[in-house]
């Protein structure tokens, strides 16, 4: 999911990367089908004979008392339809094809990773039931996920990748990192304390001097809408024939730029690409903007309807 490689590259260097901060900020920001996976592998409930509903509608509970009792009102938000241009039509058939190799699994009842059929639906009604705050979008979510994170200034809850290439000021939480936090005292009440991740944080670390350069990674890493074999002879060039990528160097690499533009060329100097390959990494690297601008009409319009119980 996401960027490849890059959330268990800033896992292993979590030192320099996830630094504990106190959750403060009074709301949460919160990928929900990224929740509603997460909650539902970590909370014990059977996968297979179609279901475990009434153990994740209490995990869903719990996780959601947890952050309200520390002063947290968490708001989620849900991906909608795919996305009109089909660009991740190759990523949907293959995810398609492994949905079905784990559902067969699941039916020999064997452990797998598959969610049941009413999950979603499950999760919605006890967000409704405890008058959560949730909202499904038309297409996929993540421009106003980060959008909303960045004009609430607080963090976005995510295990997602693609949201470490945003400049979100408050930063992004992992899921795993949220139900693992602990609760500590702030100014007399009780608050969490996790880590959090803030691109400003690794823009620092490797000296980049833009911090959207760092997008960049989505094309040379490879995400769900772009194939990193595309730009496989810029990455022989960087690191040789190894097929574990080095992040490292490429963010060293990057660090000799002063704009995306710029790094750009420098990829094109070693690697020419066709008019079509082009357009298709700028399309790319624009869905890694966060759309400020917009985000008032977005939380205003039908596209969002903010549901309660």
């Amino acid at each position: 999911m996401g960027i490849k490689g890059l959330a268990r590259f800033i896992n292993e260097n979590a030192d320099d990367f996830l630094l504990p901060e106190v959750l403060d900020c009074g709301v949460l920001v919160l990928d929900g089908y990224n929740i509603l996976h997460d909650l539902y592998y970590t909370s014990a409930a059977e996968t297979a004979y179609g279901g475990d509903y009434d153990v994740f509608a209490d995990a869903v509970e719990q996780f959601c008392k947890k952050l309200r009792d520390n002063g947290i009102e968490p708001y989620f938000i849900f991906d909608g339809s795919s996305d009109l241009l089909d660009a991740k039509f190759n990523t949907q058939k293959e995810r398609a094809k492994k949905r079905i190799h784990l559902a067969g699994m699941s039916s020999h009842r064997k452990r797998a990773k598959i969610l049941p059929a009413l999950a979603f639906k499950v999760c919605v009604e006890k967000l409704k039931e405890l008058n959560i705050k949730l909202c499904v979008c038309d297409h996929e979510a993540d421009d106003q996920l980060a959008s909303v994170a960045y004009q609430w200034n607080c963090p976005l809850v995510s295990s997602d990748g693609d949201f470490l290439l945003f400049d979100l000021p408050a930063g992004v939480i992992f899921v795993k990192d949220l139900m693992e936090a602990t609760t500590t005292t702030h100014n007399g009440s009780d608050v969490l304390k996790a880590p959090v991740y803030k691109i400003s944080r690794l823009c620092k670390l490797y000296k980049i001097k833009d911090s959207s350069l760092v997008s960049l990674l989505s094309v040379i890493c490879g995400n769900d809408c772009f194939a990193e074999a595309i730009l496989s002879p810029f990455r022989r060039s960087l690191q040789g024939n190894t097929t574990v990528f080095d992040h490292k160097k490429f963010l060293q690499w990057l660090a000799k730029y002063k704009s995306k533009d710029e790094a750009l060329k420098g990829i094109f100097s070693i690697q020419p690409c066709s008019e079509k390959i082009l357009q298709k990494i700028h399309t790319v690297l624009q869905s890694y903007k966060v759309l400020s601008n917009h985000v008032g009409d977005f939380l205003e319009s039908s596209k969002v309807s903010w549901c309660q119980g």
